[in-house]
């Protein structure tokens, strides 16, 4: 199939053959288990490495496209679902970023303890979410890797957490299940408003950028409902409890998984999914700085950093003011700040005829993020 020649497809392959190998080796031989894990994580980032190598490449080579390397095969003709594939610069980057973390991951867990060999299945399964969603341009599709990166946490922290873990694991999931309950509203509202009247609706987020055939009154309702379900696995106020309990319960490779990409999923899908594909609710609820209109996304960001502050000032540094940290290395931080800088921008994503994001049209010149 036309599927398999395409690099892209290996990155959810590769972890899927590592769960077969990890699941075929013994309870008790460690040694299998930790050789399975460390070759699909070597795996994963020598093909990161080398899909950097190759989009650097292409795009010296004068290659203009919307995304490379894309493959399409039709999963579900009647709703035109289909497993879609494609990468740009900001996918490749989170690739790239998710590899090495995965790779990390395993060896934080090199003596976990107990039972080794589920722990990796069920890190393997959330690696298996987290690239899927970065390859993937196809709404369905994303949002089925997006679920199934999730589901994992709950028993990562459940079972090989510590302290309060039971409560963080229900609270975690819980507050991510309800984010994903607004995050399919908003889906299904933008299939069904995806194509103008008498053409095919479609789920591939290009094609939809390309119809601009979503309606400016449904995307004020279209849009809150995907920035706000991508905004909670961002930790965006006032749905951001979850993650300081999931940090000081999760386990260093799982806490490490957290925030170095899971978090990110959050921010990537208010980008890729709520700005790119509803752009007029994005300029009007966004902060204009020169009419000086109030803006409910960036008083949630900033209520969101002030809470942080709060909770830092009068505790010690551990796990939990980890996850609360304003260092750009640790927690949160660098989530919010993703979400807020979209909003001090002017926003602007254009689409003529290319469905690459543009450049920020930033207030201060020197600020200017090519994504």
């Amino acid at each position: 199939m036309e599927i398999f020649s395409n690099m892209l497809i290996y990155f959810v392959i590769i972890p899927v053959l590592t769960l077969a190998g990890l699941a075929l080796t013994k309870n008790k031989g460690i040694d299998a288990i930790r050789a399975v894990a460390v070759t699909g994580a070597t795996a994963l980032v020598a093909l990161a490495i080398y899909l950097v190598i190759y989009f650097l490449h292409a795009r010296a080579t004068g290659d203009t496209s919307d995304m490379i390397l894309q493959t399409s095969v039709t999963w579900y003709e009647p709703l035109n679902i289909k497993l879609a594939l494609g990468v740009d610069g900001v996918s490749v980057v989170m690739i790239l970023l998710s590899a090495f973390i995965v790779f990390a991951g395993v060896f934080a867990s090199w003596k976990m303890d107990p039972l080794p060999k589920q722990f990796f299945l069920w890190f393997y399964l959330l690696s298996t979410g987290v690239f899927g969603f970065f390859i993937s341009v196809d709404l369905f599709t994303m949002f089925m890797f997006y679920e199934v990166a999730l589901i994992p946490m709950y028993l990562l922290i459940g079972v090989w957490g510590s302290g309060n873990k039971t409560y963080s694991a229900m609270k975690l999931t819980l507050m991510l299940m309800g984010g994903s309950a607004f995050l399919m509203l908003g889906i299904i509202g933008i299939y069904f408003h995806s194509a103008p009247e008498g053409q095919p609706l479609t789920m591939n987020i290009l094609e939809i950028a390309q119809n601009d055939a979503i309606p400016h009154q449904w995307q004020y309702y279209l849009f809150p409902l995907t920035f706000v379900g991508f905004g909670v696995l961002g930790a965006m106020f006032p749905f951001h409890t979850w993650s300081p309990d999931g940090h000081a319960s999760a386990p260093t490779a799982v806490s490490m998984l957290h925030a170095g990409v899971l978090m990110k999923l959050g921010g990537y899908g208010c980008f890729r999914i709520a700005i790119f594909l509803m752009p007029f609710a994005a300029q009007q609820l966004g902060w204009d700085v020169q009419q000086d209109c109030n803006d409910w996304c960036c008083a949630a960001d900033a209520l969101t950093r002030l809470d942080d502050s709060l909770v830092l000032r009068p505790h010690r540094y551990d796990l939990r003011s980890h996850s609360h940290s304003r260092h750009p290395r640790d927690g949160r931080p660098h989530a919010h700040y993703a979400l807020f800088g979209c909003w001090i921008c002017d926003c602007r994503f254009r689409f003529a005829g290319s469905a690459r994001f543009e450049w920020f049209r930033c207030r201060d010149d020197n600020l200017r993020w090519l994504v």
